[in-house]
């Protein structure tokens, strides 16, 4: 599947979700957390150490915040890929209303 495809079927889905339930969540976050720049520099030296903990405790602690934990998505190191970003981030932006929070940890 396309950007696009999945773009637009993600946003009908979330509309659709949000009409049965009465409302859109007014909370949403995705967090991004990379510790492995191996491909950007092949000896090590970029590579950091608690970037990924560091969202993944985020995210572990949010939901005390008020957040919805089926409103927040962690995206991880290789799998943190500009496709995974753009989608984790325009699907945010079609579950959101005027007056929600929409947040992106990096």
């Amino acid at each position: 599947m396309d950007y696009d495809t999945v773009h637009s079927h993600r946003c009908k889905s979330t509309i659709l979700k949000a009409e049965h339930e009465g409302g859109i969540n007014d909370t949403a976050m995705v967090l991004v957390g990379i510790n492995d720049y191996t491909d950007i520099n092949p000896t090590c030296v970029s590579n950091l150490g608690y970037c990924v903990v560091d969202a993944t405790n985020i995210a572990d602690l949010l939901p005390s915040f008020g957040f919805d934990a089926t409103n927040i998505v962690t995206i991880t190191d290789g799998a943190a890929t500009r496709s995974a970003l753009l989608l984790a981030l325009m699907g945010m932006g079609c579950a959101s209303a005027p007056g929600d929070v929409a947040c992106l940890y990096y």
